[in-house]
């Protein structure tokens, strides 16, 4: 039985599981972080070829895309994200309206 405890995100942890942990959540109880201090629902990602050495959970890139780096020095791209109080809505209109800065650790 899943509860809310069991939906954050570690970012030490290898792409594939991260990103396999946001399926798996998908409707209910939804994987979550926090991002700029609050918490945030993560509904899609997507495993990216961008290549950069980071530490978990580093912002990678936050101008169009918003890709965040994971344990094993893959990164994953967040697709659709809802913060805290707000509606889902994709990492582009969300990066339309917040600054993160790249090397920001979530």
């Amino acid at each position: 039985m899943l509860t809310k405890s069991d939906c954050e995100i570690d970012f030490t942890k290898p792409a594939s599981e991260v990103h396999n942990k946001v399926r798996g959540l998908q409707t209910w109880p939804v994987a979550t972080t926090t991002i700029l201090g609050k918490k945030t629902k993560i509904h899609r990602t997507v495993h990216t070829d961008f290549n950069a050495a980071g530490k978990a959970g580093e912002i990678m890139e936050s101008d169009k895309r918003l890709i965040v780096c994971c344990g094993d020095g893959k990164c994953l791209e967040i697709l659709e994200l809802q913060p805290e109080g707000k509606k889902r809505m994709d990492a582009k209109a969300f990066l339309a309206g917040n600054s993160i800065k790249k090397g920001t650790i979530i």
